[in-house]
């Protein structure tokens, strides 16, 4: 790292970005009940693509990618019997970072017989990239959670190749304690 990037990489203290969501079940429809976000963590409207019995979220980070410095965290509540979808727009991509970490987490809280889904597009690691990726689910007892995380590490279609860097790929999930 020169002189320059070293400077470069303290000052810039990388995006900050919260998105709280909250999921709860009115009649027939599941609703988006509550949406807060701070920083580039947004999500379109309400969607349902399945009927109003499951509601779906589309995840947008505007940037277009994570690199260091970057710390997104992001928290789903789902209230009982409610049915909520979460996917993205397209695959994640995480950057080189110049010697600093960047950090997703994404906590899930289901109530009694909630479902839950976790469906993101693929996540594209490029070489020289610094990332935790942290997932903590927590159902009461008879909700439900399916998710996933597709991992490209490097973009070997392009001949690219992920020869250095860190990935720290974490899921815990708990049910009723």
């Amino acid at each position: 790292m020169t002189a320059v990037q070293a400077i470069a990489a303290v000052e810039r203290p990388g995006w900050q970005a919260r998105l709280t969501l909250g999921f709860e079940r009115r009649g027939e429809r599941v609703a988006l009940a509550h949406c807060a976000h701070q920083g580039p963590l947004r999500v379109q409207k309400p969607l349902y693509p399945e009927g109003p019995e499951v509601c779906q979220a589309i995840v947008l980070h505007p940037p277009g990618g994570i690199v260091g410095g970057d710390d997104l965290e992001i928290s789903v509540n789902v209230a009982p019997g409610a049915h909520a979808q979460l996917t993205t727009p397209g695959a994640g991509k995480w950057y080189r970072s110049g010697g600093r970490r960047a950090r997703q987490s994404l906590t899930v809280n289901a109530a009694e017989e909630a479902v839950i889904e976790w469906l993101p597009q693929e996540t594209i690691v490029f070489d020289g990239a610094e990332a935790a990726m942290q997932t903590r689910v927590e159902l009461a007892m008879g909700a439900l959670y399916c998710g996933w995380e597709i991992l490209c590490l490097g973009r070997t279609a392009c001949g690219e190749r992920f020869g250095r860097g860190r990935l720290d790929l974490a899921t815990r999930v708990e049910r009723a304690g």
